[in-house]
């Protein structure tokens, strides 16, 4: 057995919903619609390797919402957090096994919403999200367990 060491990947994921509705966001770099969602940042001093400090969680589900929406939240209108799914799988970019903690939160759009420049997205529902293509095998696979664990990606606010 190798003594390779497993790669831990922290994610943050907001799922932006409008009615029973949840917003894809086209991300290029994947070539698919996807959540936003971004690798939670660790913030580290040069000079004292120990010394890392986490991106705190809703200030990372808000900062991948801001990409998509371009504006700012308060603290009383950031993400609500929905579920953390922890798995083992092999990545879709680079084929290596890794541990993934997703965290998962939902915010509610309002209608009419407008979208940074240059985001392409469409609303799709939960069905919607398995049946399309091109959409990430990441953003099936966490409506599937939020539905398995019988959680509502649907925000309440």
């Amino acid at each position: 057995m190798s003594g390779k060491q497993i790669e831990n990947v922290e994610v943050v994921a907001t799922l932006l919903v409008q009615g029973k509705k949840i917003l894809a966001v086209f991300n290029p770099r994947w070539g698919a619609f996807t959540f936003p969602m971004s690798r939670r940042k660790f913030f580290k001093d040069s000079d004292v390797s120990e010394a890392a400090t986490a991106e705190k969680l809703d200030r990372a589900a808000a900062r991948v919402a801001a990409e998509v929406l371009g504006r700012s939240f308060p603290p009383d209108d950031f993400p609500t957090p929905l579920v953390e799914i922890k798995n083992f799988e092999q990545s879709d970019a680079d084929g290596i096994w890794k541990l993934y903690m997703i965290h998962v939160f939902t915010l509610k759009l309002s209608e009419g919403v407008r979208l940074a420049p240059g985001v392409i997205a469409e609303l799709l529902t939960p069905k919607d999200f398995q049946t399309r293509e091109p959409v990430t095998h990441t953003a099936r696979y966490i409506l599937k367990q939020i539905d398995e664990k019988g959680l509502t990606p649907f925000a309440k606010r």
